[in-house]
């Protein structure tokens, strides 16, 4: 059995679901046996662990149990409107080119970390009780909401049951996988005066990234032994493109 620098089993840690099962190990070999047998050791350790993590997962295929809630639409395509001294003002979020989407994921711990005695192997999961909303975000504040013409919403809704299987002394939480169109916008003011109007920009540039309308690639997965906080979450940059229709 391979330790690490503390004589203790190899420190490990694991993101699974019923598709996938991603590990890895740390771990001091002392070099008293040939490299051809210590690769041929590593190879039995890698396939017992992946063999004991893919029987928890096992039977366990993710499966929505209630559909995805419709994306919230904007409801209006008129602009903020204020009155100045000078005339009318009308502010507006519009699309910098085609947007240049991109298709990122958003990871996203759902509950707290549970972590297993030393003697016992344990189970942390979420239920369709548990619903989730995924809601649009952006670098800077938008004077309103905009699709940019992208089958995108302002926030998407999921329930879902998922399990997930630690053994002794592992910590376990629930992750979940978005996808999300990412697309440059600016926010612009439109004001007019007894000179004329004019349309100037509000500040630089910004990403503004909103759920798909279309989860294609979306799914729970469980990590093992890497958690976070709950609520705790990062974009994974994807491919360029738009969202599927």
């Amino acid at each position: 059995m391979f330790q690490n620098e503390n004589n203790e089993d190899p420190d490990c840690y694991m993101a699974y679901n019923a598709d996938f099962i991603e590990a890895q190990c740390h771990f001091v070999a002392e070099l008293s046996s040939s490299i051809d047998d210590l690769e041929s050791q590593l190879l039995g350790e890698c396939i017992d662990l992946s063999w004991q993590m893919s029987q928890t997962a096992k039977g366990r295929s993710v499966v929505d149990t209630s559909q995805a809630l419709p994306a919230v639409q904007s409801t209006s395509n008129s602009s903020h409107t204020a009155r100045d001294a000078d005339g009318e003002e009308s502010r507006d979020t519009v699309a910098v080119g085609d947007g240049n989407p991109h298709q990122n994921g958003w990871n996203y711990q759902c509950n707290d970390a549970l972590q297993c005695d030393q003697s016992n192997s344990c189970a942390s999961g979420v239920t369709t009780s548990d619903a989730f909303n995924w809601n649009f975000m952006a670098a800077a504040t938008p004077f309103r909401w905009i699709s940019a013409g992208f089958n995108v919403g302002q926030s998407f809704t999921t329930t879902q049951t998922q399990t997930c299987n630690a053994m002794p002394g592992q910590s376990v939480s629930v992750w979940h996988l978005e996808i999300y169109t990412a697309y440059t916008v600016q926010n612009q003011i439109f004001s007019c005066a007894i000179t004329g109007c004019k349309t100037t920009n509000s500040g630089d540039p910004f990403v503004l990234s909103s759920p798909n309308t279309i989860q294609n690639n979306s799914h729970y997965y469980c990590v093992i032994n890497t958690c976070r906080n709950k609520k705790d979450g990062y974009f994974e940059n994807g491919p360029p493109g738009p969202p599927p229709t």
